[in-house]
């Protein structure tokens, strides 16, 4: 009897609708994969399909999600019953909705202060409680930076901002903006199975007073070096999501996450701060780091003969 090959999707969403946000490392992956004697494609996450024939299905870039959640997570309540999941639906229903952060934070991640508002008048009331200093406005639920947007405090397109986020039927989000981030940027560690693999240094993206810095959607993005600090943190911030999941009853041996990414800023008075924990469908500038694709699918290989 010959050995039965198992068969992987890595979920994504139809390039037509990416556009130029498509995924660049699926290629990558999927060679890898295939190399590897895997049996795997890349479904559309909203096409119909046998999900029941998936071993295993791993969430990679349905990035356009964020324009119709509700329609996501039905898909993801349907498909979740019919074939394995990682990371886990129950995660991805915590993580896809920027609230998180609370969690976080109650758990001890030191994150950048966020105002969760669910009306115009709390959204201007989070605002003027910045006085005159600059702030970021964005949806509680979004991808790629959509609706996102830097002003002054006091700038009236911050509220109008807010008003269409609002409209669109989701939460605004009110944060300081860090002055840091124009001087340093983000970084970004990226964890595969619970085990650090990369640093990632990101430019600013957003221009004062809205828009982009650079005039369209840009990530800049180079290899860095984790400080103890940094690392520090990251391993706190996957101490805390595997918290999430033995709280939303997720056995203690699927408790860490598949794949991991922590945006750390420094705060105007120098404190290391999470921006975003991502554990969805992040970007995770495998191409920037020796040896990153192989380390992704040798955690996906591990899961997929569990």
């Amino acid at each position: 009897m010959g050995v039965m090959t198992k068969k992987l999707g890595l979920v994504t969403a139809d390039p037509e609708v990416l556009g130029d946000a498509r995924d660049e490392e699926l290629p990558l992956l999927l060679d890898a994969l295939a190399a590897a004697g895997v049996e795997v494609d890349a479904p559309i996450w909203n096409d119909p399909n046998d999900w029941a024939a998936y071993d295993l299905l791993v969430i990679r870039s349905p990035w356009d999600y964020a324009e119709r959640p509700d329609d996501f997570l039905d898909w993801l309540n349907d498909v979740g019953q019919q074939a394995r999941i990682l990371n886990n639906a129950a995660l991805i229903r915590w993580n896809y909705d920027k609230r998180y952060a609370e969690d976080l934070v109650a758990r001890g991640v030191p994150c950048v202060r966020s105002a969760f508002c669910r009306t115009v008048d709390e959204a201007k009331a989070a605002l003027a409680s910045h006085r005159h200093h600059n702030v970021v406005v964005k949806p509680a639920i979004s991808a790629g930076v959509r609706d996102t947007g830097l002003y002054a405090a006091d700038d009236p397109h911050a509220v109008a901002l807010a008003e269409l986020i609002l409209s669109d039927g989701k939460n605004v989000i009110v944060q300081p903006a860090v002055g840091t981030v124009h001087e340093l940027g983000e970084l970004s560690l990226i964890y595969f199975a619970g085990e650090f693999s990369h640093a990632i240094k990101r430019g600013a993206i957003l221009k004062q007073g809205g828009g982009f810095k650079e005039g369209h959607f840009s990530m800049p993005a180079e290899p860095a070096t984790a400080s103890d600090e940094m690392l520090g943190i990251g391993e706190t911030a996957l101490r805390a999501i595997e918290k999430v999941q033995l709280d939303h009853g997720i056995d203690a041996a699927s408790a860490t996450p598949l794949y991991a990414r922590f945006d750390i800023i420094r705060s105007d008075h120098g404190h290391a701060l999470v921006l975003e924990a991502d554990v969805f469908e992040p970007h995770l500038y495998l191409s920037h780091a020796p040896g990153a694709v192989d380390r992704f699918v040798g955690a996906i290989l591990a899961e997929l003969n569990r």
